[in-house]
């Protein structure tokens, strides 16, 4: 059974799969891997089910085994408003965590000329 963590972070990235399909405006995300290597690069999500997250961006195409990954620190535009913060100021943003090691994913941060 999946934790509250893992349902938040599972329904912010589903939220900006929904947006690529809906106005076929990809949500821009920074990630940042620790594991075997690290890895820093600015994307957008090109698929994603509960079994698999695929990051595309300039010169890079990751995909990520979600079977046994958990989600940790999720922050969605709600959780900010709920806080008092100001969701144009901060950014969305959840770890994935599995074996392999350790995603951020993270909209703060991330303007369209980086994309380019």
């Amino acid at each position: 059974m999946r934790s509250s963590q893992d349902n938040s972070g599972f329904k912010l990235l589903n939220k900006w799969k929904t947006k690529l399909e809906s106005t076929n405006k990809p949500t821009s995300v920074r990630l940042s891997f620790a594991g075997v290597v690290s890895f820093t690069g600015v994307g957008v999500i090109v698929f994603f089910d509960k079994t698999e997250l695929r990051v595309s961006g300039v010169g890079f195409d990751l995909t990520l085994d979600l079977n046994d990954a958990a989600f940790e620190n999720t922050v969605s535009e709600e959780y900010l408003r709920s806080v008092g913060a100001d969701p144009t100021l901060c950014g969305e943003g959840t770890e994935i965590v599995a074996e392999w090691g350790k995603v951020h994913l993270t909209t703060f941060g991330v303007n369209k000329e980086e994309m380019n």
